[in-house]
């Protein structure tokens, strides 16, 4: 029996081997066959018990069986130990042009070179001016940083110690003796120290071995220049060499990359020598960031869920008041958006919170200032005081294909309550004949202004001209309109709907979820026939209308899509 056994497990890894065989167990199986795939590991262990077999066989049962423990743990312990031991050996050709400085340098002005996708462990965290340079400006090691993304996402920052009133936030008190990093107008200057973090490279990849313990995979390397008189010379090169080495215990199975398999390899796992890091880096050249004393510590930013603080504060508006006309690249727009996502957690709004917000919404150079909507729409405040600018906004650049504060504010209006909307309601009307862009936009709200949409939504039939505005963005501002019109509504609704009864799907949904948040649900469930397609319909538009997880009017968000 013991002998089938192998000769089944050998001839299921054998098979595993062919191309894509292993992939396809493993969806057939949805990944119950797993241990199918890893039949050439138990064939190896299999192997390995031969001792014991024969041993009990042969009357000698326990030395067989001490024998078969020794070579197993042997061949499943061995081969990751000494992959590892040999891992750093595999690393030196990689390195032999690594050198540091024989000793510490002092440096007053620094370039960092990046990728803007560097966003593992080289840097403590994903600004482009993160911890360890804050540290730098702030512990007096350097006067000023620039940093400049090699891959071209970005066209470079630039950022000084500021002191006194330039690290007064709107809502914070001011020191004479406070100091702060702020991003700054770039003086043009030559810096004296320039490092450089190079891109993660691949290495070529060898036949498999399942034999091959240690397998060199990538490279990365930093390299600093140090400036004096005018040329540059490179003072330290550092390579980080990530090693693929076996696993322990080993494990042997079908390579597989993506959606395909083929091939028997030793399964390893990636181990990093001499990684690289901008901290490390800095240690190398003498730059150190514990703090001197009598220095306050380095201000940090609030984490996930969190408010905002004085530092985001500081560093928005700094942002704001740098000089150039050209839209802002999104490592300089980052701590803007970063002050937008954390601000929607404010609980209390204050007039200079809000002020700075309003600069936010006019600057021309933010094309799309994600977060502004959810803090216009679910800060009533907010709403109260930003709406006229909005409006005027709209009015004057009208609706462009950028996601504006404007726009984003726009789409938040059939959600606001009527009654912020209705001091309003003879600016968003006037603005219904700035184009189709603004009234596909505005349309929704128009039932929420306290005046008789009938006028601005009709007509809801198959007789509107294709080239005009939506048919949907009519419909919506239907459903989304308060119900004091909901008499007028329903009715012509009813009109429209069964005047073409051969309406597309999505405009018939449209339709009647609007009739249905409008009140008459009897009518909807009438219309609706018991077929699977038309009951899933029924059921998801009443899914809306009574679950409590859904705020009012959630169904008619739903309209325009499938």
């Amino acid at each position: 029996m013991y002998f089938v056994i192998i000769a089944i497990l050998g001839a299921l890894a054998a098979l595993m081997t062919v191309r894509d065989v292993a992939v396809i167990v493993a969806f057939l199986t949805l990944g119950l066959g797993f241990p199918i795939i890893l039949a050439a590991t138990a064939f190896v262990y299999g192997v390995c018990a031969l001792p014991a077999v024969a041993g009990r066989r042969f009357g000698s049962g326990w030395e067989g069986v001490a024998l078969s423990a020794g070579i197993m743990a042997t061949v499943a312990i061995v081969p990751g130990y000494d992959a590892q031991r040999r891992a750093e050996e595999a690393s030196i050709p990689f390195k032999r042009f690594d050198f540091a400085p024989p000793e510490l340098i002092g440096v007053t002005s620094l370039e960092i070179r990046r990728r803007a996708a560097d966003y593992d462990r080289t840097f403590m965290d994903t600004d482009a001016c993160g911890y360890e340079c804050r540290a730098l400006l702030t512990y007096g090691r350097v006067e000023w940083v620039r940093v400049v993304m090699i891959d071209g996402a970005a066209a470079g920052s630039f950022y000084r110690l500021e002191r006194g009133k330039s690290c007064a936030a709107p809502d914070g008190a001011t020191s004479e003796t406070a100091t702060c990093v702020l991003p700054a107008r770039d003086s043009g200057e030559t810096p004296e120290l320039t490092i450089q973090f190079d891109t993660l490279s691949l290495l070529p990849h060898d036949e498999p071995s399942p034999l091959r313990l240690v397998v060199p995979r990538t490279t990365k390397t930093v390299t600093a220049h140090w400036r004096e008189g005018g040329e540059a010379t490179e003072i330290l090169h550092q390579t980080e060499v990530g090693v693929d080495v076996a696993v322990v215990p080993a494990i042997w199975g079908p390579i597989i990359d993506g959606m395909h398999s083929e091939g028997l390899d030793i399964m390893r796992r990636r181990i990093v020598i001499d990684r690289i890091s901008f901290n490390g880096t800095l240690a190398r050249l003498g730059l150190s960031l514990e703090r001197p004393p009598g220095v306050a510590s380095v201000e940090t930013k609030p984490t996930s869920g969190q408010s905002i603080n004085d530092l985001m504060t500081r560093e928005a508006l700094a942002v704001l008041n740098l000089p150039q006309t050209e839209t802002f690249d999104p490592q300089q727009a980052k701590p803007i958006h970063d002050w937008l996502e954390h601000a929607t957690n404010m609980k209390e709004w204050t007039p200079p919170s809000i002020d700075v917000l309003r600069r936010i919404a006019h600057d021309r150079r933010i094309r799309s200032p994600m977060s502004f909507d959810r803090i216009f729409e679910h800060n009533p405040v907010v709403t109260a005081a930003l709406m006229p600018d909005m409006l005027q906004m709209i009015a004057t650049d009208g609706i462009g294909p950028d996601h504006t504060a404007a726009r984003r504010a726009a789409y938040t209006f059939p959600r606001l309550a009527p009654a912020l909307l209705e001091p309003y309601a003879d600016q968003i009307v006037a603005l219904l004949d700035r184009g189709r862009a603004v009234q596909d936009i505005l349309l929704p709200a128009v039932g929420r202004l306290g005046v008789d949409p009938t006028p601005y939504l009709l007509p809801f039939g198959a007789d509107l001209d294709p080239r005009a505005i939506d048919r949907l963005a009519r419909i919506k501002g239907a459903c989304y309109a308060d119900k004091r019109w909901a008499s007028k509504l329903v009715g012509l609704l009813k009109e429209a709907l069964s005047s073409n009864p051969h309406n597309e799907r999505r405009r018939r949904k449209a339709f009647l979820s609007a009739i249905a948040n409008l009140g008459d649900r009897d009518f909807v469930a009438q219309e609706l026939s018991r077929e699977s397609d038309e009951a899933r319909l029924l059921s998801e538009i009443n899914r809306y209308l009574t679950d409590k997880r859904y705020p009012p009017n959630s169904v008619c968000s739903t309209i325009g899509g499938d």
